[in-house]
C-alpha cells in the first residue's frame, strides 16, 4: 500500500533537525543525538582500551623526548665526535613525532569511547551547489565522507539495515541478512543512489520518522521528485525523468540487476569442466599481490619495531649513556609486543602469497585443496548441505579496504572462507561457476565496502 507525499513535509525541529543555510544555495542539516540505549555500552569497547594504552604510549613519546632533549642540550665538542652525537636525532626526531601523532590517535579513540557512552553521537550533513559531505560526530571526533559532485545523485531510500545489506548483494535470493537487531528507533539508513548504481550512507540509526523528513526536504535541493512513502515504512524518492516521474520500484531494480561474471583476463586461474563437474587451479599470487600489499607493510612494520626494540634495550642496559624521561623497560617490553604483531603479519602475508589452491565438483561434491607453508588441508561438502557460494567480507581489511573471499555458506549458516589473495573480479567468477555446476542459485555481484 502506498500513498503520495504531496503533504506538508514533517516538522523538522519538531524532530530535533537543526537546519540552516549553506554555501549559498545550499542547506546543513544536524541531526539530533541518537538514543542508543543499552547499546551506548559498546564505548567501553574504544574506552578502556584506549584507556590502557594512553600511558605506555606517553611513556615511549616522554621517552623520545627527553631523549632528544638531552642530545640536543648536551652536544660534546665541534669536532667530529660532536658531529655524532648530533647524528641520532635524525631518528630521534621523526620516531617521536611518529608517536606524538599515536598519542593523539588514542586520545580520539578514548574519546569516540566517551561520546558512545554519553550518546553523543549525531549525523550532520552538508548539501551546496557543489556537493553532499556527511559527518558522523562521536564525541569531539567526526568522520567525513562526501560526495562531490551532487549531480551524480539520483535518488534517495530510506531503508532497514536488512534491505540495505539485500541492496549490497550481501545475501543471495534464499538467504537473510545477517545485521545487528537494533531497536525501533535505530534500525533505518538514509542511503543514496548514483548515476554510477554505486550507493551512498547518508545517514544511520535513526528512526524511519527522522530519516524520511530529511529524505523529504533533501529532495527540494536536489530536485529530485516528490517522495513516496510505503506503509512499511520504506521511504523512496525517485528522479523526475524527462517522460515523466520514473516508478520508484524501476528505480531501484537496476541495483538488483548484474552481468554474468566472467573470467578477468590478466587472471592465473584455470577452469577446466568435465561431465561429472570442474576443476579450478589457483596458483600462487606472489607475495605482493597475493597478500593485497600486507607483506610490504608488515616488513616496514617489523623493521621499524625492531630498530625501536634495539634503541630501548641499548638505553635500558646504559649502552647509551645519559638520564631521559620516561622508563625504557616499558618501552622495550611494548615495543617487543608490536615486533611479535610485525611477525605475526609477515607470516600470515607469505602464508597468502604462496599458498595455492584446487577447487573442484564432482557429481554433487564440492572439494577445496589448499596447499600452504603450513601444509596442506582439504574440505568436501555434499551438494544438498551447502545453502549458497558468495564473495563475502573476510573480516581483514588493507589500507582501509576490505579484502573479501569466497564463502562457502552451509545450511546451517556455518561459513568457510577462502581464496583471500584473489581479487574481486576473480572471486565473483569462481562463485559464479561453483553455483552452476552444482545447480546452486546465483549469488549476487557484491560490491566491496569503501571504508
Amino acid at each position: 500500500m502506498e500513498r503520495s507525499s504531496n503533504r506538508n513535509a514533517p516538522d523538522l525541529e519538531t524532530l530535533g533537525i537543526v537546519t540552516t543555510p549553506w554555501g549559498g544555495a545550499g542547506k546543513k542539516w544536524i541531526l539530533p543525538p541518537r538514543d542508543l540505549g543499552r547499546w551506548r555500552h559498546l564505548g567501553w569497547l574504544a574506552f578502556v582500551p584506549g584507556l590502557i594504552l594512553l600511558p605506555f604510549v606517553y611513556n615511549i613519546f616522554r621517552f623520545f623526548q627527553g631523549f632528544g632533549l638531552q642530545i640536543f642540550g648536551n652536544p660534546k665538542g665541534n669536532g667530529p665526535a660532536g658531529l655524532v652525537d648530533w647524528i641520532p636525532l635524525i631518528f630521534v626526531i621523526p620516531i617521536g613525532l611518529v608517536f606524538l601523532g599515536i598519542l593523539w590517535q588514542v586520545l580520539k579513540v578514548v574519546s569516540i569511547g566517551v561520546g558512545v557512552l554519553s550518546q553523543s553521537t549525531r549525523t550532520e550533513i552538508e548539501l551546496d551547489e557543489k556537493g553532499l559531505v556527511c559527518r558522523e560526530v562521536v564525541g569531539w571526533k567526526k568522520f567525513r565522507r562526501q560526495v562531490k559532485d551532487r549531480e551524480t545523485l539520483r535518488s534517495l531510500a530510506v531503508v532497514t539495515g536488512e534491505e540495505w545489506a539485500k541492496l549490497r548483494r550481501r545475501v543471495s535470493s534464499e538467504g537473510g541478512a545477517t545485521v545487528v537487531p537494533l531497536p525501533e528507533h535505530l534500525r533505518y539508513m538514509l542511503i543514496a543512489k548514483r548515476s554510477d548504481a554505486d550507493m551512498f550512507v547518508v545517514s544511520f540509526a535513526y528512526s524511519a520518522d527522522i530519516l524520511g523528513a530529511l529524505a523529504q526536504d533533501m529532495e527540494q535541493l536536489l530536485r529530485l521528485a516528490p517522495a513516496t512513502i510505503r506503509e512499511k515504512g520504506l521511504v523512496s524518492i525517485a528522479p523526475i525523468s524527462e517522460g515523466g516521474e520514473d516508478d520508484d520500484d524501476e528505480a531501484w531494480s537496476s541495483l538488483e540487476a548484474g552481468t554474468l561474471p566472467t573470467k578477468p583476463e590478466d587472471s592465473k586461474v584455470s577452469l577446466e569442466k568435465r561431465e561429472d563437474g570442474l576443476t579450478i587451479q589457483i596458483p600462487s599470487q606472489g607475495l605482493l599481490k597475493g597478500s593485497k600489499g600486507l607483506f610490504f607493510f608488515a616488513i616496514l612494520w617489523t623493521v621499524f619495531s625492531t630498530f625501536m626494540t634495539v634503541i630501548f634495550a641499548l638505553a635500558m642496559t646504559g649502552a647509551i649513556p645519559g638520564k631521559v624521561d620516561g622508563s625504557p623497560f616499558i618501552a622495550v617490553l611494548v615495543m617487543s609486543f608490536f615486533e611479535l604483531i610485525g611477525i605475526v603479519m609477515l607470516v600470515a602475508s607469505i602464508h597468502m602469497g604462496t599458498r595455492t589452491s584446487t577447487i573442484a565438483t564432482s557429481y554433487g561434491m564440492l572439494f577445496i585443496s589448499t596447499t600452504s607453508i603450513f601444509g596442506k588441508k582439504t574440505r568436501q561438502w555434499e551438494r544438498e548441505g551447502i545453502s549458497r557460494i558468495e564473495i563475502a567480507p573476510s573480516g581483514m581489511s588493507v589500507n582501509d579496504r576490505a579484502v573479501m573471499q569466497l564463502a562457502v555458506v552451509e545450511k546451517g549458516e556455518k561459513t568457510f572462507g577462502c581464496l583471500t589473495q584473489l581479487n574481486d573480479a576473480e572471486i565473483e567468477w569462481i562463485a559464479y561457476e561453483l553455483n552452476q555446476s552444482l545447480e546452486l542459485l546465483p549469488p549476487p555481484i557484491a560490491t566491496p565496502p569503501v571504508l
